[in-house]
């Protein structure tokens, strides 16, 4: 339930009370700036970095944190979740900064909000307050895209949480195409659970109508089914609530393959209603020079079955780097009876390293973690993912405890993906304009 915030209003019966309450109001500002955070001064400009992208209205969030008045209601669980660490969430353990896009509070901002909300949660001064953000003009948050994809509409209807769709760019890329950036955006992203970003060849079958719906004409798990050839094909990334723009640091690129196009494999969230939603990518095409080359570490273990009521199943297993490498990012998804995975590094003289640890897994905050600075891996590295499981009555979100859980596409199946990211130089670097190769 959303509380109201209910203000007392003043009704001055000569001109000469109102004059004083004005003079007043200025006084109780400073006062309360003397005193510790106020909303204007100190607590807005942390809600505009760091949670506004999601609480706004349209995006994922169940509310908006734009002004006090949208604030003042929800205080006391902004404090809870924020002393927690809940919110922002970021699952990765590791000191902020060591990823790129970390949203976590630092340690001032989260005393500053909690001392905010104990005293009482002043607005302050308004004249003190930073300009609003205006969302809807910022567009993409790339700037003006170099190619705009848009994808059919589709229709929810249902509340199960295992509805699928497959969309279908009709664009097919003439030619290899270097891509420096893809923004994802829907029109209702309460709509979206996630989206794999895919490009898929002239071999991958694509429907008239450019979609391919879970359920049609009587048949189910179309999409699931239809899924599993695009483990095959081009894989780009996974697009999850709260992620910005997918992007290759300068000198790489994302290479879409002459003849191929773009696929977007949507798992929607359980949604009252009906809800229509339409789908666009933004491009931005690399213009420099392409010196390495964006190669995956993966770790898929299709043969995954946890037991039942098994509260800590443990799984692991093991590739090896057979070059020198520079890893830029790491990738873990599971599905809601995963509980933890780390990616260990043993190297070649001898010592271990965790490279990877996300402790407390989250099915709703999966993410790509790049790292703020890229780590130098030596050839003959090897790499052991390990995966945990709770599929135990006391995992809230299990779907069947008695039940084993085997690989399988559907939330109540389990999964593991983890994913090593890096580069390797190329040893003829070349020069791309507008996304093209220069000959």
């Amino acid at each position: 339930m959303i509380l109201k915030n209910q203000r007392n209003r003043l009704r001055a019966s000569s001109s000469l009370i109102a004059v004083a309450v004005f003079l007043c109001v200025p006084q109780f500002h400073i006062a309360a700036e003397k005193n510790g955070p106020v909303f204007t001064k100190d607590i807005l400009p942390i809600l505009q970095e760091k949670c506004q992208a999601c609480h706004r209205p349209g995006q994922i969030a169940p509310m908006s944190l734009l002004s006090y008045k949208e604030v003042r209601p929800w205080v006391k669980s902004i404090q809870k979740e924020v002393a927690a660490k809940n919110m922002p969430p970021f699952h990765a353990k590791s000191p902020i900064g060591y990823f790129k896009d970390d949203p976590r509070l630092s340690d001032s901002e989260i005393q500053s909000i909690v001392d905010w909300v104990s005293k009482g949660a002043p607005e302050g001064n308004r004249a003190l307050a930073p300009k609003p953000i205006n969302w809807e003009a910022k567009g993409w948050s790339m700037g003006k895209p170099d190619q705009v994809l848009t994808f059919p509409k589709f229709t929810t209807e249902t509340e199960n949480p295992d509805d699928f769709v497959l969309v279908y760019s009709d664009h097919v890329f003439s030619e290899d195409t270097w891509i420096q950036a893809i923004e994802f955006k829907t029109s209702d992203y309460k709509i979206v659970h996630h989206a794999g970003v895919f490009a898929v060849n002239s071999k991958f079958a694509v429907p008239d109508n450019f979609m391919l719906l879970n359920t049609e004409g009587g048949k189910t798990d179309r999409v699931v089914n239809k899924s599993v050839g695009l483990l095959k094909q081009n894989f780009l990334y996974t697009w999850l609530p709260g992620q910005k723009i997918e992007y290759r640091d300068q000198g790489q690129g994302y290479l879409i393959h002459k003849g191929e196009r773009f696929v977007l494999q949507v798992h929607m969230a359980p949604y009252e209603g009906a809800g229509e939603c339409e789908l666009q990518l933004g491009l931005k095409m690399v213009n420099g020079e392409i010196t390495e080359q964006n190669i995956s570490l993966p770790s898929i273990m299709k043969t995954l079955e946890v037991p039942p009521n098994d509260p800590s199943y443990n799984v692991n297993q093991s590739a090896r780097f057979v070059q020198d490498v520079v890893v830029r990012a790491y990738m873990v998804h599971m599905h809601l009876r995963g509980k933890s995975s780390k990616f260990l590094f043993h190297y070649p003289d001898g010592t271990t390293e965790t490279a990877f640890d996300v402790p407390e897994f989250s099915f709703d905050w999966q993410r790509v973690y790049h790292l703020a600075e890229p780590k130098k891996v030596p050839r003959g590295t090897q790499v052991v993912f390990y995966g945990e499981w709770d599929n135990s009555a006391g995992n809230p979100i299990n779907p069947n405890p008695n039940v084993s859980a085997k690989w399988g596409m559907n939330t109540a199946d389990e999964m593991y993906g983890g994913t090593v990211f890096y580069t390797v130089k190329l040893d003829k670097p070349f020069t791309v304009k507008n996304g093209h190769k220069v000959n």
